[in-house]
């Protein structure tokens, strides 16, 4: 089997799609399937040093905002600096828009028709985050005879799309062309069984499947990460990643401030948190307290000296379809998980399942009633069960034999 990546996001720290298509293509590698990746313009082969065997073909970096920023950061005086930055600021390049450099579709598209060598290969696999990634894909089955596998991690265009993201004119344009592209794809992928569910509907397109990505964040790390035993006066909470606009704490602390626990938890926040939950963080600094962003080695020391992992999804309708990603960095590492839903019918059956702990956000009296079991319960807590990246690679390759045999 021989795999074109077209990804926007890979081997960048921090971000939870990027993460994800790390995670497969180390699965991939090690199983010796041929992998070229196309990426974006700042990815360098340095980038990939995870995979083996694997072609990067990276393309320079000609955004005039990168440029005029990597200049400015050696070139201008530092009394200058900040006027520059201003300036910078309000030039409205493709940073206006929150979904993608969308200017990326033509760039990569010309880069890989005059680079590489499409018939080594036997299909393409496009992959979320920014749906770019999909609009390439689609330009380049155009030009050859390749068959095309697109993934996402979350419904492109979703209800609330406007008031919780803000996005522009043009992401919400790009968004929908680039949903209308997926029917052209030979085969779609969605990482929940409700997702795959709502593009079949939708699109309407029969060959939409579900596969539940795992994580294999154990593999990256040499250090010692068994779960730790602490003896500790308080329940440790950790939270890894953004928390943002209906993405918040507040619904978690109500439940705290309702039970009185706040002498009896505590909670460490790692990501990018913005300036409504900052204030939160300030007002209950006694508990709470925020590292800022750091690496995935760092979150997975911290994951593994927690008490409690938490998921919290966004207080929306697109929270029904989607499962975080940080959920299976979470079980991968064996942590007690609380997952703060929001009418997510599919994951509140999986927690029987997978043996994890859900409450619904919707319900002050249901995260209460849990939250009191972790923090004041004797019992032993539920250990998750893991969601097996093998087997996920396994479906995933079963997928790619069955289309480029069809």
């Amino acid at each position: 089997m021989r795999i074109l990546v077209i990804s926007y996001f890979l081997g960048q720290t921090g971000r939870a799609s990027s993460h994800h298509i790390d995670d497969r293509l180390l699965e991939l590698s090690e199983r010796g399937i041929t992998i070229g990746v196309v990426g974006p313009p700042h990815l360098s082969p340095v980038s990939c040093a995870f995979l083996k065997n694997v072609s990067v073909y990276s393309m320079p970096d000609r955004r005039v905002k990168s440029f005029l920023r990597r200049y400015l950061s050696v070139k201008v005086p530092p009394s200058l600096k900040m006027r520059v930055r201003a300036l910078l600021d309000r030039i409205k390049f493709v940073e206006r828009d929150r979904f993608a450099d969308w200017n990326w579709e033509d760039v990569a598209t010309r880069y890989v028709l005059n680079t590489v060598s499409l018939d080594e290969y036997d299909l393409i696999y496009s992959t979320g985050g920014p749906a770019v990634a999909h609009l390439v894909a689609h330009n380049l089955i155009k030009h050859c005879g390749l068959k095309w596998i697109a993934e996402i991690q979350d419904p492109l265009i979703f209800d609330g799309i406007r008031t919780h993201y803000r996005p522009s004119q043009r992401d919400l344009e790009k968004l929908s062309q680039a949903e209308f592209t997926l029917r052209s794809a030979d085969a779609l992928i969605c990482v929940t069984e409700t997702c795959k569910q709502y593009y079949r509907q939708k699109l309407p397109k029969e060959h939409v499947y579900c596969i539940y990505p795992g994580s294999n964040i154990g593999k990256w790390y040499t250090g010692d990460l068994t779960r730790a035993s602490t003896t500790r006066s308080r329940t440790c909470f950790f939270h890894a990643g953004s928390l943002i606009g209906t993405r918040t704490i507040k619904p978690f602390l109500d439940a705290v401030l309702q039970l009185h626990l706040q002498e009896k938890i505590e909670l460490v926040l790692a990501g990018y948190i913005d300036p409504q939950v900052s204030q939160l963080v300030q007002k209950y600094s006694s508990f709470i307290r925020y590292i800022g962003r750091v690496s995935r080695l760092e979150i997975a020391e911290k994951i593994c000296a927690a008490d409690v992992c938490l998921v919290v999804q966004h207080l929306g309708p697109i929270s029904s379809l989607t499962i975080p990603s940080k959920f299976y960095d979470y079980a991968a590492l064996g942590a007690t998980i609380l997952f703060l839903g929001y009418k997510n019918e599919e994951v509140a059956a999986n927690s029987h399942q997978y043996n994890f702990y859900y409450a619904d956000q919707s319900s002050l009296s249901d995260m209460a009633r849990t939250l009191r079991v972790l923090v004041e319960s004797t019992e032993p807590r539920k250990t998750p069960l893991t969601v097996n990246i093998g087997k996920s690679v396994d479906e995933f390759l079963a997928l790619c034999a069955r289309v480029t045999a069809g």
